[in-house]
């Protein structure tokens, strides 16, 4: 667990788990890097304009990618695009009007992903969000055995130890990639700057240790939930949970409020609050039970419940 008393986050290494499971069990792996533009930023009440992927083999003994395929396309969405979302991925409606509808466009992406072992984007959960409903709208369901963010990867790498912005701009910056100002918020451009981060990335990340549970911690129990709307953006967004722990050499247990922030997927208690930081807490095992309490299976889950999305 990275420890900075400053913000005093966590943030579960389950990106870290992830990429241990796909690419050094021993196995080698077909994945899909993956990257949407879309009209807005819900993916229940906003469509998909464009869909683009690189589908790779992984040879887990030469740690290696083989390119297999590439899927670009843009989808004919029926109205018209907001002029801000235009202007911004240099997509229009003239462009759309001539690009397949999205029940006909769906046959190519549904083979494309089939069969995949694991889902790749940058900010993942926000293009694996728009696919989930894509295939919802077509009486299907998308779960891919394993996900994996390559901007958590950066953000694990260079992020946790300095302050650096951990947008894909700020990576490619960092790591000396140049990128056009117009390139950006086109999802081929998008998912092949992705797939270039991963590969600068991937000896330091495959050398990178699973950290330990928190043995010996305090493991808080969830007393109440409720939700907590920003003013400013839907990523500020928040679940606080009321939690109880006994704390080692003290009578009685301490109650604290633990959030989790939908955008930036970390979980962490309000400056000030009490004497208790949330590296006292063995929050491996307490996130398992957010996940019970909450019903989800997957921490990214969190961030697309109908009270906080």
């Amino acid at each position: 667990m990275a420890k900075s008393q400053k913000t005093n986050r966590y943030r579960l290494p389950y990106a870290r788990q992830a990429f241990a499971r796909v690419f050094e069990a021993g196995v080698d792996r077909t994945v899909a890097f993956v990257d949407v533009e879309t009209t807005g930023l819900s993916a229940k009440t906003d469509r998909i304009t464009q869909f683009a992927g690189i589908r790779f083999r992984f040879n887990s003994e030469t740690k290696t990618f083989t390119e297999l395929e590439t899927i670009d396309t843009l989808i004919n969405i029926g109205f018209p695009l907001d002029p801000l979302i235009s202007e911004k991925t240099h997509i229009t409606d003239e462009m759309l009007a001539a690009a397949p509808k999205e029940s006909e466009a769906f046959g190519a992406i549904a083979e494309f992903l089939s069969g995949i072992d694991c889902f790749i984007g940058y900010n993942e959960s926000f293009d694996f969000g728009f696919v989930s409903e894509l295939y919802r709208r077509h009486n299907l369901a998308f779960a891919p055995p394993e996900r994996f963010d390559v901007m958590i990867m950066f953000r694990d790498l260079v992020t946790v130890y300095q302050s650096y912005p951990c947008h894909q701009g700020g990576a490619a910056r960092y790591f000396g990639i140049k990128v056009g100002k117009d390139s950006l918020h086109n999802a081929l451009n998008d998912i092949r700057l992705t797939y270039t981060l991963f590969k600068q990335m991937f000896a330091d990340y495959s050398a990178k240790p699973v950290p330990d549970s928190q043995k010996g911690l305090p493991v808080p129990f969830i007393i109440a939930k409720w939700f907590w709307h920003s003013d400013r953006t839907v990523r500020q967004n928040r679940i606080y949970f009321l939690t109880s722990f006994r704390v080692p050499g003290e009578n009685q247990n301490t109650t604290l409020k633990i959030w989790y922030e939908v955008g930036d997927r970390s979980f962490g208690v309000d400056t000030g609050q009490k004497k208790t930081t949330i590296f006292d807490l063995d929050m491996e095992r307490f996130v398992e039970r957010v996940l019970a309490y909450m019903g989800v299976d997957r921490v990214e889950d969190l961030s697309h419940l109908p009270d906080v999305a």
